[in-house]
Formats: structure tokens, sequence, C-alpha cells
């Protein structure tokens, strides 16, 4: 056991109800997307798919607003260089596309119709109207989907393996120290 070993960094209560806010949501959304993709009939579906969506792009502008103003550095991470740029890199396309998806959807939407789709909350019409914008708008609204769906797998991974070898007790950090159980293990 190391004398002085650095305090290991941990996100803030704030930034944990970010974060599971958005995984809850996510976890809720790419199910009925992919039930919608398949043909599921329903406006209740897609109306709690659109809505969703529209939460979490909100969500996500909230959470990166509250990160750039509290962010305090990665602090004492034990992650190799290389770790910390793919973190770097999987978390900035995490968030890229947890805005990107549902704005794409909403032009989707949008585009159907002339606009005239329904929701449970109003849009502003889209300004790429027609069934040809509709459907390679789509196209690229469910790819970007599964590329969301593989960083967050990846994520996932990376936090894990990093918690079971001690390099960190949450990500990256904004304040706050790390158990004390969790900086005997990083000792």
């Amino acid at each position: 056991m190391q004398q002085n070993a650095q305090p290991i960094p941990e996100y803030s209560a704030t930034a944990r109800l970010f974060h599971w806010a958005t995984a809850f949501l996510f976890i809720l959304q790419f199910p009925a997307g992919y039930a919608i993709a398949l043909g599921v009939p329903g406006d209740l579906l897609m109306n709690f798919h659109m809505t969703t969506g529209l939460f979490i792009f909100w969500l996500v502008l909230l959470r990166a607003a509250y990160r750039l103003k509290t962010f305090r550095g990665r602090g004492a991470s034990r992650l190799a260089p290389w770790q910390k740029t793919t973190s770097a890199l999987v978390h900035t396309g995490i968030y890229a596309l947890l805005l990107c998806v549902p704005l794409m959807g909403w032009l989707a939407t949008y585009s159907m119709n002339g606009g005239a789709a329904k929701s449970w909350i109003p849009l502003p019409p889209a300004l790429i109207p027609g069934k040809q914008a509709e459907s390679l708008i789509l196209y690229w609204h469910g790819i970007m989907a599964f590329a969301l769906l593989g960083a967050i797998f990846i994520h996932i991974a990376v936090a894990m393996q990093g918690y079971l070898e001690g390099h960190h007790s949450g990500g990256e950090a904004d304040e706050g120290t790390a158990s004390t159980s969790q900086q005997a293990l990083a000792s």
C-alpha cells in the first residue's frame, strides 16, 4: 500500500444524476426506436419515442452546461495517456451523438407530410421537407443511434475495467474524492 497515494476523482451528485437520468432515458428510448424501425405500429409508441428523444436532447444540453461550469480537470487519474485520449474521444462522441440523434429524429419527423407529424410537444417545422429527405434522414438517424449504442458499450466496458483495476471511481472528475475503500484499491 502506498503511503502518499492521491485521492481518486469522483463525479458530484449532480453529475451522477445527469448521467443516470440520461442512461435511464436511453434504456427506454432505444428499444422503442428499434420497434418503430421494425414496423411496430402505434402513435403512442412514436410519441413516446419522440418525446423521450426531446428530453434526452435537453438533458444533455443541461449536462454539458453543468460540466463546462464545474469541470476541474482530470485530477489524479492513473490512466495511461492512450486511455485518457480514448476516454476523451468516446465521451465526446457520446455527447455529440446524444445531441445529433434526436436532432436527426426531429428533422425526419418534420419532413414527414411537410411538417404535419404528431407529437406530444409541438416543435417548429423542419427546413427539409419531402419523402426523399425523410428516408435519408431516418437512415442516418438509425446509423447514429447504433453508433451511440456502440460508444455506450465501449464506455461501460472501459468504466468497468477502470473500476476493477482501481483507476477511477466514476469517470472524469468534477469534484470530491473516492471512498476509502476505492482509495485502498488504487494503492
